[in-house]
């Protein structure tokens, strides 16, 4: 400004804002025109419902201003500048002082300002507090509203998205364990857990995963209390306790599905004998219990090159790590005695991965057994003769349960899971890259119970007149059974007729007490979090899938945009199946010479609801600054997100907007 004013073309600069923009002032300055921009886009957004001391600052020229504003937004060179000013901004129109002048649904439209998205999340955390679940905004319900706000479309979503996402988990937490009962059968009782019952324990998990990321503050404390006291109490302890009274000695012998045990001879087996042959690896990560498994495999059927489906066994009692990966291996007779020391078919099965690959090898010869990292950290020659000549592999991962198990890292363990899901995925993208292995079995030792809050001396089981040969937290091994109203005792003849010994554990999910830390992360006892294991067999292909996809179409029938903004209605035209994968899609207007004339936006079309209104996907588009006309062709593109090359559809469209005098 100071050469403009040197060269005296200043008074040129003013008149080019006045007619592009609408800003006219006696005494023009550039703040108080970016505060006429920024004040005119928010007016656009809340249409016309802002405070009238801003009206003042409102343009004409509407559709300009915005476009300005997105610019300034979305250019990687002004982006923090706009953050900085818009903050002054806000302090100067006292945006904290009227922000309850604005109707919440047009606050909930606008994303100018930070204070917009406080304000949103205030009065969520209201609602949830009171427990006030089926309030809503315009029609739209508190989980809606939080994924409304995480899109990247939202300009302070990266600020707020990790909030946004804790409040939802913690929204399902309250609601769900409020709509969830105990089914009467162990059966039953598994068939619903994984059916969705699980979910509580991921909502459970995802609310602390992001608390931990963002921070307690004030208006969170509360509802912490809330999802902790729910999950506990009225999910956690009552769950368990129906599943002990439901889990006796004859019905645990009775149950008919996949139980630990036949792991080898049910899964792994018929997978290599499957047509096509090839080499099978096997995944074993150490506590991923079963909702961990079904995030990897919603991420699995997110890439085109995977084919994913999920099982599930019913755990070895007790649920522990030397006797849970014994287990996986191919057995006829599986011995425990009572200082937890383990025989397969009468070969030593420690914790020692030596140990189990000689067992592995007495049944496949050409076969091993390697730790996770050792895998990992190899290059790709060092791979490659590692896995010459093998038909069966088993990779050890335990990134879990050594988290989660350490005094001063158990608070660690959500992360741990996010990791290990990734450290997965990882793991089959670099083994059907470096040595095309397109097998694999995902499955886990056990699950485990995690709590944060610490434990009270109540939910501790106390040890006296209690005899037995070998003590955990969650579980005793003794010669008899042991006589005690807080605990259930059951024989290990499941397993064989060798074990005469029984395994005692907690009726509910408390802990047996014993010195030591590590009490909010356990595992060993009867839980269905404990004893749900999964397994998901993973057919993984080389190069780009191009069928079996689901298809995304337009679902508005107006193609005609007389608006710098705009909403469009997409509709996901099947659900996601075993055969029907999802994809990740964009979709962008584009001029007739094929250059963009809008922000690409994008579609992840990954949803499984057979109902077609769960389907319809909503996007809102910014055109770009240009000159349009009726006369000239337009067209919105969806396209793959990773190469817009590969168009799904194109559609022609009407651009019919008052903007004559806009310029690129």
């Amino acid at each position: 400004m100071k050469k403009l004013e040197t060269q005296k073309i200043d008074r040129v600069f003013w008149r080019f804002c006045e007619k592009q923009y609408g800003y006219k002032d006696s005494n023009p300055t550039i703040q108080k025109f970016l505060v006429t921009m920024l004040v005119t886009y928010m007016d656009a957004q809340m249409n016309g419902n802002e405070p009238k001391t801003w009206k003042t600052f409102v343009s004409s020229k509407k559709n300009d201003a915005v476009v300005f504003i997105k610019n300034l937004m979305n250019n990687e060179e002004s982006n923090e500048f706009y953050d900085g000013f818009a903050s002054k901004v806000a302090d100067e129109l006292n945006v904290a002082g009227l922000i309850t002048q604005i109707p919440l649904a047009d606050v909930v439209s606008s994303d100018a300002l930070k204070e917009f998205d406080d304000n949103i999340i205030d009065w969520i955390a209201a609602k949830l507090e009171d427990q006030m679940l089926d309030e809503k905004i315009s029609g739209t319900t508190i989980p809606e509203i939080c994924e409304i706000r995480s899109k990247s479309g939202y300009h302070f979503s990266s600020v707020y998205r990790e909030k946004y996402q804790m409040l939802i988990a913690a929204y399902h937490v309250l609601k769900e364990v409020s709509l969830h009962r105990y089914q009467s059968t162990i059966k039953e009782a598994v068939e619903d857990y994984v059916g969705g019952t699980y979910l509580i324990d991921t909502y459970y998990r995802k609310f602390y995963y992001y608390l931990d990321r963002i921070g307690m503050d004030t208006n969170i404390e509360k509802i912490r209390d809330l999802v902790e006291n729910m999950y506990t109490n009225k999910y956690l302890t009552d769950f368990a306790n129906k599943w002990n009274q439901s889990l006796t000695d004859e019905e645990y012998d009775a149950y008919t599905e996949i139980r630990q045990e036949e792991f080898f001879s049910h899964f792994v087996r018929p997978f290599m004998s499957e047509s096509g042959g090839g080499r099978v690896v096997v995944i074993i990560s150490d506590g991923m219990r079963y909702e961990c498994a079904r995030e990897l495999l919603d991420n699995l059927d997110l890439d085109e090159k995977c084919d994913a489906k999920i099982d599930h066994m019913l755990s070895v009692l007790p649920s522990e790590t030397t006797l849970g990966m014994a287990s996986l291996l191919p057995n006829k007779a599986i011995k425990v005695d009572g200082n937890l020391d383990i025989f397969v078919d009468d070969l030593h099965c420690g914790n020692s991965t030596a140990e189990r690959q000689k067992i592995l090898q007495t049944v496949v010869p050409k076969s091993a057994c390697y730790e996770f990292d050792s895998v990992m950290q190899a290059k790709q020659a060092e791979i490659r003769e590692m896995f010459q000549d093998k038909d069966l592999v088993y990779i050890y991962q335990n990134q879990i349960d050594q988290r989660g198990e350490g005094m001063r890292s158990d608070n660690e363990v959500f992360n741990a899971c996010q990791e290990a899901i990734e450290e997965i995925q990882t793991m089959i993208r670099r083994l059907t890259g470096y040595i095309l292995n397109t097998r694999y079995l995902i499955t886990a030792d056990h699950g485990f119970i995690y709590k944060r809050d610490k434990l009270p001396e109540s939910d501790k089981i106390k040890m006296e007149k209690i005899t037995a040969s070998f003590k955990n937290k969650r579980y005793l091994l003794s010669e008899e059974p042991i006589l005690n109203d807080a605990l259930v005792s059951r024989c290990m003849s499941y397993l064989s007729k060798l074990n005469t010994g029984f395994v005692t554990t907690p009726i509910g999910a408390d802990i047996i007490k014993m010195p030591g830390g590590g009490q909010n992360y356990v595992h060993g006892g009867s839980s269905l979090q404990e004893m749900v294991v999964p397994v998901i067999k993973v057919n993984t292909f080389k190069g780009k899938q191009d069928t079996g996809l689901v298809n995304v179409e337009l679902s508005s029938f107006h193609h005609r945009v007389t608006n710098i903004e705009v909403k469009l209605d997409f509709m996901q035209m099947e659900a996601v199946t075993d055969t029907v994968k999802p994809r990740r899609l964009q979709a962008f207007f584009v001029d007739a010479d094929g250059a963009k004339i809008s922000f690409p936006v994008p579609i992840t079309a990954n949803i499984k609801s057979a109902d077609a209104k769960d389907r319809l996907i909503q996007v809102k588009f910014t055109l770009k600054s240009g000159r349009y006309s009726r006369d000239q062709k337009y067209f919105l593109v969806i396209a793959d997100q990773d190469d817009e090359k590969k168009e799904l559809h194109r559609y022609k469209f009407e651009i019919d907007i008052d903007i004559s005098d806009m310029v690129y």
